[in-house]
């Protein structure tokens, strides 16, 4: 999707004059395509050309490009689509609107970037002036950073900037370049959708209260990470790609048994907040300790044995796990909002630290559960505990309301420690359960007792954008967990039921909960750290998600 946006002189504007523009005898959509009611024109024009490489007079290269013309008429604004994505269309809209016609550039036009969270350059064009020389310059990858250039330096300019993030809960693109043209990677599926974010672009192009400073100031700039930044880690994971392919694609032989990459766990050990970062790699039968550790010449992955796991992609031998993690990486979240991505570069978001609302904090009594038994199932004996962390949480979503289906999914490799699904109306409502045992027989103030389940919480934030994957998972896993231990995952509802839902999951708006459960947690002794930590998850589950964080904790 793009466009270039003109402001008109008055309410009215002119789409037959397409005819005189471009010459009837050039246009392959005649009459043209008008919609009157909604002010949007589109016409297909022949542009024949000689060829570059021969100097006949009788061969042509012809090509047809597309244009869409949309026109707001409240808000005075012209925007003019073109198929070969360039052109700025000057005399064109004045064609349309008069010779008054004002194209929306500058500065102005990087307010089409507000409101995008987690904001991330990938792209950024700098032109530097230096005496009566100019020097264009691309930056892209870890030095986008040098397209931002300090406030003091008025040599340099940003000609376009290109980034990715959020936007109510939805991941977005957006470019812009200085010129006027503002575009988009994501594809319209209709004329209707391009004009609807026509719509959401001008809003904010005629926002003044928006300032440059303040939508650079939203940019994530990455950060080459040398040494590990002095913070706990809450989760690491799989580069996110691995559950978007066959599960079967790339597989850890182990021993005498082979899994998919994505159903071993990554637990780290928090032992300190510097330091090489410790973790386990988890099947549901042993775990091997790995360590990273970073330094200027990069991050590097060993193994505690020599005989380590090795890994196969696509049936072929790669090598060792720790050779692989070298090539492809880990993301790593850790406290105070930061990711190490699996590039190499430390994320850290540039917003004030908000604690969780300590009113928020759903305490409750949590007689006849141990609350330091976290799974339901014992993973040796596999009998049910029912004085486990988890079974009190499946009681509480079955007397909340009535669920579709509630899925027992615990077990390495896991969506959430349950997963709750319903339609309530046009609505799919997904609540991801992560519990965590507590590390005393008494609720309180532990830190490390939040690091591992807001983690969790922060890693299921992707599932909301990838919906059919996640059920699409669930169901291998609901299959293979039934036979394991002895009893249905289901808590609630059948296969049938999540088969029903799955199949209107597509044509539903989503709702995504996630509920982290910590008996360990005392909401009167609730200190200002675990506040912080818990407060940055609320605000990452909704920047991701537009969703919602609940936590359920002791008195």
């Amino acid at each position: 999707m793009s466009t270039v946006v003109y402001r008109a002189p008055t309410t009215s504007w002119q789409p037959e004059q397409l005819y005189d523009f471009f010459g009837r005898e050039n246009l392959l959509t005649d009459p043209i395509g008008l919609n009157l009611k909604d002010n949007v024109a589109w016409c297909v024009v022949e542009v024949p050309a000689p060829v570059r490489w021969s100097d006949s007079k009788i061969l042509y290269d012809t090509t047809y490009e597309l244009f869409v013309l949309y026109f707001d008429n409240v808000q005075r604004l012209l925007y003019i689509n073109n198929s070969a994505n360039d052109g700025y269309f000057e005399d064109l809209a004045k064609q349309v609107l008069g010779e008054d016609a004002v194209k929306l550039d500058g500065t102005t036009v990087y307010r089409a970037m507000a409101d995008v969270v987690r904001l991330i350059p990938t792209n950024v064009g700098l032109l530097e002036a230096r005496s009566r020389f100019r020097r264009f310059s691309m930056h892209v990858g870890i030095d986008v950073t040098e397209g931002f250039p300090r406030t003091e330096s008025a040599t340099k300019t940003q000609t376009h900037i290109s980034g990715s993030g959020f936007r109510n809960g939805e991941p977005v693109s957006i470019s812009v370049s200085t010129k006027g043209r503002i575009w988009s990677a994501t594809t319209a599926e209709t004329l209707k959708h391009w004009r609807d974010w026509c719509d959401e672009i001008g809003r904010r192009l005629l926002d003044s209260t928006l300032t440059i400073d303040h939508i650079m100031k939203n940019f994530i700039l990455p950060e080459r990470a040398t040494e590990r930044p002095e913070a706990a880690v809450l989760a690491m994971e799989w580069p996110w790609k691995l559950y978007l392919r066959p599960s079967d694609s790339v597989q850890v032989q182990w021993g005498d048994t082979s899994y998919p990459i994505t159903d071993l766990d990554l637990r780290p050990l928090n032992g300190s907040t510097t330091g090489p970062i410790f973790f386990d790699v988890v099947t549901d039968q042993a775990s091997l300790q790995y360590r990273l550790d970073i330094s200027e010449t990069g991050f590097a992955y060993t193994c505690a044995v020599e005989s380590e796991p090795v890994v196969r992609s696509r049936g072929e031998l790669f090598g060792p796990l720790s050779v692989w993690l070298d090539k492809h990486g880990l993301t790593v979240h850790l406290q105070h909002d930061q990711i190490l991505d699996t590039d190499g570069n430390r994320l850290a978001v540039n917003h004030d630290k908000l604690p969780f609302p300590q009113e928020s904090l759903i305490a409750q009594d949590w007689t006849g559960t141990d609350i330091r038994v976290e799974s339901q199932v014992d993973s040796k004996t596999k009998q049910r505990r029912p004085q486990s962390i988890q079974t009190r949480a499946i009681r509480d979503l079955i007397s909340e309301r009535e669920w579709d289906f509630i899925l027992d999914d615990d077990g390495t490799g896991e969506v959430a420690d349950i997963v709750a699904v319903t339609k309530v109306d046009e609505t799919l409502l997904v609540r991801l359960v992560h519990c965590k045992y507590s590390s005393d027989d008494q609720p309180g103030s532990r830190v490390a007792d939040l690091y591992e389940v807001c983690g969790q919480a922060n890693k299921s934030t992707r599932w909301r954008h990838h919906i059919d994957t996640m059920f699409t998972r669930l169901e291998k896993r609901a299959r293979a967990k039934g036979p394991r231990n002895g009893a249905t995952p289901f808590e609630a509802g059948d296969i049938k039921s999540f088969r029903r839902i799955w199949g209107q999951a597509k044509f539903l708006r989503t709702e995504f909960e996630i509920m982290v459960v910590q008996p360990g947690l005392s909401k009167a002794k609730a200190s200002e750290e675990q506040l912080l930590i818990l407060g940055s998850t609320e605000r990452y589950v909704e920047d991701i998600t537009l969703g919602k964080l609940m936590v359920r904790c002791s008195a």
